[in-house]
């Protein structure tokens, strides 16, 4: 019997656990924060980014995040779908755009202020 989407992700993310490939830990005793540490993203094989999803009564689009090297920051995307003529039926393709950029240690001249 084929594997659920969801096993397939869940096998993967205990083999990128057990290479030191990301690091996650869940927070908090009552278990409501789950902590993700990208590990040397820019080496072969290891996560370089992560999806998140809501399942829930109140629907939402997903999200990608990733960190941008070059803008030293992380950015997060948005899915769009595009309608595909497959002949015999329409098809959507899923997109990935930018919808947010975050700069690291964007909050560290205000972290200074605080200190003064």
């Amino acid at each position: 019997m084929d594997k659920l989407p969801c096993d397939k992700a869940r096998d993967n993310a205990i083999e990128a656990i057990n290479n030191y490939i990301v690091d996650i830990e869940i927070w908090d005793g009552d278990k409501t924060k789950l902590c993700v540490d990208f590990l040397y993203p820019r080496s072969d094989g290891h996560i370089k980014e992560i999806e998140i999803g809501l399942s829930d009564v109140r629907a939402s689009d997903g999200i990608k995040i990733h960190y941008d090297f070059e803008r030293d920051g992380y950015v997060v995307e948005q899915p769009y779908y595009i309608e595909v003529d497959k002949g015999a039926y329409i098809d959507q393709e899923q997109h990935w755009q930018e919808t947010g950029f975050f700069k690291s240690w964007a909050l560290e001249d205000k972290n200074k202020e605080i200190k003064d």
